[in-house]
């Protein structure tokens, strides 16, 4: 089995940083957040590699929104931001993600089954 595939294989882990661990130390606004904004590292496990983090705020009860995903170059198109946006969701335990999307990531999100948001161009939707 070649290493790639064992790559595509692996579980990832999310664990909570706060904003000062965080290898970009700033942070997205959104008009949509209430309260701060919370970080996850992305882990690979079980090697417990770091391959990048994950941005979020609380929307509402029901609903957040993600801000930022950054993987690290050699850990991208290997399918570690799918996993790990499934990951956030299931951690969340929220019914509804929101986001705003770049035309270079549209397709990403589309693949991942978010759709463009009423009255919102730029935002992405999905419910779960």
């Amino acid at each position: 089995m070649k290493i790639a595939n064992l790559l595509y294989e692996q579980i990832i882990k999310l664990k909570p940083i706060s904003q000062g661990e965080s290898m970009f130390k700033s942070s997205y606004n959104s008009p949509h957040v209430k309260g701060p904004t919370k970080f996850f590292e992305i882990i690979i496990d079980p090697m417990n590699n770091v391959v990048g983090e994950i941005e979020y705020g609380d929307v509402d009860d029901n609903t957040f929104e993600l801000l930022s995903i950054h993987l690290e170059k050699e850990h991208r198109g290997k399918g570690f931001g799918a996993q790990a946006v499934n990951k956030l969701v299931q951690t969340l335990n929220k019914k509804r993600v929101i986001l705003t999307s770049s035309p270079s990531s549209k397709k990403f999100w589309k693949r991942l089954g978010f759709e463009p948001m009423n009255k919102v161009t730029s935002y992405l939707t999905k419910t779960y």
